[in-house]
């Protein structure tokens, strides 16, 4: 898809790429803009993936910041932006990044240079948007939390296609994804005393 896009566009475009579940805080854009630098670094910003609502019931009313046994919601989140279930920083997504289209289409044609036909289509099946750059290009790329990306609960489709490594990165995400400690401990307390009755 990002071939596509990129060739529609012209070189000089920054792309800020996103998955449907996250939601950019006002200055997401802004920080995009000021950490993507044509020809020098790429910028990929780790969200904040909220946790599933079925195992972290509402919060209480918010006393001081970490106060409780769920996880705090971002720091500086807009009670808008913030998450009543509480969540984490995903580092195993790379889902989300700012980039130049130049920078793109150089890691690209670099790609299609080192690798022909076939096994082109196969390796760009087994590889993010933040791969391509990280094994093709020559840029810095720069990784740190986001505190206004903010991604709704959901479980990732790890296709067993992807390569070993990012099918890995991809299922340990939804794992760490469900709860923090507390929630997941009380789930399945919950869970035994249900099924001793």
């Amino acid at each position: 898809l990002m071939d596509v896009v990129s060739k529609k566009h012209p070189v000089d475009t920054l792309f800020f790429l996103t998955t449907v579940w996250t939601r950019p805080g006002p200055e997401v854009l802004n920080r995009c803009r000021m950490n993507a630098i044509s020809g020098w670094q790429a910028f990929f910003p780790v969200h904040f993936q909220e946790f599933n609502p079925a195992l972290s019931p509402q919060r209480s009313p918010p006393g001081p910041p970490g106060a409780g046994p769920d996880p705090p919601s971002p720091p500086g989140a807009a009670p808008s932006w913030g998450s009543p279930t509480g969540g984490r920083f995903d580092r195993q997504a790379f889902a989300e990044g700012c980039f130049y289209n130049a920078d793109y289409l150089a890691a690209r044609a670099r790609l299609a240079g080192e690798l022909a036909g076939q096994e082109e289509e196969e390796a760009l099946e087994g590889l993010e948007v933040m791969d391509v750059f990280l094994r093709f290009s020559g840029l810095h790329l720069f990784r740190a939390v986001e505190p206004g990306l903010v991604q709704k609960f959901f479980l990732r489709d790890c296709s067993p296609r992807l390569s070993e490594e990012l099918y890995h990165r991809c299922r340990l995400s939804n794992l760490e994804g469900l709860g923090g400690r507390a929630q997941l401990a009380m789930a399945l307390f919950e869970q035994e005393q249900a099924n001793s009755t």
